[in-house]
């Protein structure tokens, strides 16, 4: 029986890590090019323990824009306007997580920072100034609400100086070749 548990355990772990799609490329350096007509997003997902072996949607007015490993994050150059920004759990196996999403206005020139985080509870929690517009969601682990497993979902338009920190930490989301 304990044989039997291992392997299936095993299943599990790898059927998370054969879905990868992206690969880390080189870590942040520098800021991108901003263009006058557009506006510069970086869409990024930091470091986290807690889904750190399974991939990420990041959709911008419901379309998948990114796909993102742990650690990652990409840029993109938008139109000006208002736009939807949301992340949801990639699985392949089990059905999709919960989506979150927030709502910001972008304008052309300027440099957004879009964020989603994974936490556990009683983690290190965000400055006052960290997001410059959010939302939020609990997610039950399904052992017990209210558990240890628990995660809180935020995603945000996050401030500048707290982004580069962030994005110093992380590398660019290079899409493998087919």
């Amino acid at each position: 029986m304990k044989k039997l548990l291992a392997i299936f355990f095993c299943i599990i772990i790898l059927s998370g890590c054969a879905t990868n799609h992206y690969q880390k490329g080189t870590s942040y350096t520098k800021p991108a090019q901003v263009k006058q007509d557009k506006a510069t997003v970086y869409l990024f997902r930091p470091h986290a323990f807690v889904g750190s072996i399974r991939e990420y949607n990041f959709s911008i007015n419901g379309e998948v824009e990114a796909t993102l490993p742990n650690g990652t994050y990409v840029t993109i150059h938008l139109d000006p306007g208002e736009y939807s920004f949301g992340a949801q759990i990639v699985e392949t196996w089990h059905g999709g997580g919960p989506y979150i999403e927030t709502t910001y206005v972008v304008a052309a020139g300027n440099e957004y920072f879009v964020g989603y985080f994974k936490d556990m509870p009683l983690s290190a929690s965000k400055s006052d100034d960290y997001f410059i517009n959010k939302e939020e969601s609990q997610v039950y682990s399904g052992i017990l609400e209210g558990g240890v497993f628990d995660a809180d979902h935020q995603i945000g338009v996050v401030n500048k100086k707290h982004a580069i920190q962030e994005l110093k930490k992380l590398s660019y989301a290079v899409q493998k070749p087919i």
